[in-house]
């Protein structure tokens, strides 16, 4: 079956993304409102196969020109298929925007740098080219605090950073 990759989010699309993410430990979850918000801005990529969604990734707006990429989920039966890039390519679309995110898994990290020129940084840089917006969203949000402290207990975290382009 066709796999397609699109932007054009429904708000049932969105209600299910939101549901599903409550069930994925691994990622942190968006209040319902943010993931409706950045459906009408066209920031949510997602793969569908027979129109069931079996990915998504979004972009969050943090400041006027930067953005937050996370929430990247792609169902088990469909890893390794490049599905996480390709939606990735229809959010990184601007060259003069700034684009993070952070990570626990290294090999993404070096795709992130052969695919779309990102580089290895620090939560101090992550946090300077958002003005404090990567940072104090997650404060404000007691579940994703929860889901983070969780994450750091395991693992460390490794953040990445596209500038704009020269």
């Amino acid at each position: 079956m066709a796999i397609t990759i699109t932007t054009k989010t429904t708000p049932k699309d969105v209600q299910y993304i939101h549901e599903k993410s409550l069930t994925i430990p691994e990622i942190t979850p968006r209040p319902l409102k943010k993931l409706h918000q950045l459906s009408t801005k066209n920031l949510i990529s997602t793969a569908r196969e027979n129109q069931k969604i079996i990915g998504w990734v979004i972009a969050e707006p943090l400041t006027k020109n930067s953005y937050e990429l996370g929430l990247g989920f792609v169902e088990k039966s469909h890893r390794g298929q490049h599905l996480l890039y390709k939606m990735l390519k229809k959010l990184i679309t601007n060259p003069q925007a700034t684009y993070m995110y952070a990570t626990y898994d290294s090999k993404i990290i070096q795709t992130m740098h052969d695919i779309f020129n990102f580089q290895q940084t620090t939560l101090t840089q992550i946090a300077l080219s958002s003005h404090g917006k990567f940072i104090t969203k997650r404060l404000k949000n007691p579940s994703a605090t929860k889901t983070v402290a969780a994450h750091i207990a395991q693992n460390k975290p490794l953040y990445s950073i596209r500038k704009p382009l020269q």
